[in-house]
């Protein structure tokens, strides 16, 4: 007869079972580490800039196809950009990217990871329609394009530091405009088929950085058939990411920007709207980055950008 008090770590087949289990956790992580960048503690960030009266929220934007500026059309022309780290097109639809390409980096496919927005990766619109710019590379890491929207001048210039892993652009446009908003979206991940055995490493979640606050709000978890909106006013920092990846606006203007977030079925979707009818504000500013959650570049390119760990 057994000893019901007897403690289970005496069974030989329960202290097996425990250094199996273990041995497959491990195995697991090991490969996990392998295939994605490790996670690295963040130091703290810098205090952020203080918020500027009348941001407001953006508002809904057309669809990009029905979105034309006023005036000629301007067919679209894109560059190709490729280093040793990255691969990118940056078109001028938008003046965004058509895609980003990290080739150190590999999936659980063994393919290299790589971003593809619906939208243009940072495209802009102006007055809620996509600019559609005269693009000119002016050398092999900064393009210029030009634009016109109401009858309104648009100039904007994108430069890439290949030390950095980061993209600066600056807006200069006439007065009169009452919007300019950037789009950032993702295909939403999915959280499916998790298990003790088998964890989900799939997880994704919107961040931002309103006024002194750092906000993150899960999205992976979301049904199909659920919709998720919210919005933010006076942000300085907004991401799309997953723990191991990120896609990451970093506003330096005088004017802060609005935000709206929304998720729809596999469309995960950012945009960053300035305020323009009431400011005399005729320059934006932005960091962009899409790569690896790694602090210590992180912490190079922008002492806030840490934030997205």
């Amino acid at each position: 007869m057994n000893n019901q008090n007897e403690s289970p770590f005496s069974n030989p087949k329960f202290l097996i079972a425990i250094v199996v289990t273990f041995l497959a956790l491990w195995g697991w992580q090991y490969y996990m580490d392998k295939a994605y960048p490790p996670k690295i503690a963040v130091q703290s960030p810098t205090t952020a800039k203080p918020a500027v009266v009348g941001a407001t929220a953006p508002p809904a934007l057309p669809q990009a196809a029905t979105a034309a500026p006023a005036g000629a059309a301007v067919e679209e022309r894109s560059f190709l950009y490729s280093d040793e780290n990255v691969e990118w097109a940056l078109s001028s639809d938008g003046m965004g990217l058509k895609n980003l390409i990290l080739k150190k980096y590999k999936n659980r496919k063994h393919k290299q990871v790589e971003f593809v927005a619906n939208d243009k990766i940072f495209s802009l619109y102006a007055n809620n329609q996509k600019v559609n710019f005269a693009l000119t590379k002016i050398s092999e890491t900064e393009f210029r394009g030009q634009a016109t929207v109401d009858g309104k001048k648009i100039n904007r210039t994108l430069v890439y530091n290949k030390e950095k892993t980061s993209f600066e652009s600056t807006l200069d446009f006439d007065s009169g405009l009452q919007n300019l908003t950037l789009s950032l979206d993702e295909k939403k991940a999915s959280s499916s088929g998790a298990s003790f055995f088998m964890p989900t490493f799939e997880r994704q979640d919107f961040l931002y950085r309103e006024g002194d606050k750092v906000i993150a709000a899960p999205i992976s978890g979301l049904k199909d058939e659920e919709n998720f909106d919210k919005h933010a006013n006076a942000v300085t920092l907004a991401s799309i990411g997953t723990q191991y990846f990120t896609a990451a606006i970093i506003d330096k203007s005088d004017l802060l920007p609005g935000l709206s977030m929304n998720v729809q079925q596999q469309h995960a979707k950012m945009l960053l709207s300035y305020d323009l009818a009431n400011s005399q504000v005729r320059q934006l500013k932005q960091i962009y980055f899409v790569g690896a959650k790694n602090t210590d570049v992180l912490k190079q390119i922008d002492p806030l950008l840490p934030e997205v760990m």
